[in-house]
């Protein structure tokens, strides 16, 4: 995996609606027809099968962070929220610290002892249509 710096969010999109919870993608500065989940963008990796972006919520009381899989035509094959049930609130949180690459994979260490970290691939995954090529994501205490 090599990280990347050719996708933004539609920042523009986004102030004309401050209510939003999907941004419209931008490659290469040019908006794409494909909205992703999230305010912002917080990564971006090439792998061979297409890109994986991490965007969040930007809200420091319920922080979310979504993983989304794009093909090599920046369509959106398959996304994953990163996080654990909160006791009190029926959200899950998980902020990004730092993302590491381990071995063809990527290692996304949360901002606290109690998030964890997750392992991140690209592999195929079982959904409601069959197998079909998606992330796999597997949390680990630190």
């Amino acid at each position: 995996m090599k990280k990347i710096s050719r996708f933004a969010l539609d920042m523009e999109a986004l102030a004309q609606d401050p209510e939003a919870t999907h941004a419209p993608l931008l490659v290469d500065g040019v908006r794409t027809p494909y909205k992703l989940e999230g305010v912002s963008l917080v990564d971006q990796y090439e792998t061979e099968s297409g890109y994986l972006i991490f965007t969040d919520c930007d809200c420091p009381y319920e922080e979310l962070t979504f993983l989304t899989l794009l093909d090599k035509g920046f369509k959106p094959l398959h996304s994953k929220m990163l996080g654990k049930f909160v006791y009190v609130f029926p959200s899950r949180t998980f902020a990004v610290q730092r993302i590491d690459v381990d071995d063809g994979a990527l290692v996304v260490h949360g901002s606290s002892p109690q998030e964890g970290r997750y392992r991140v691939e690209v592999a195929d995954v079982w959904t409601w249509r069959g197998r079909r090529l998606g992330v796999k994501a597997v949390w680990s205490p630190t």
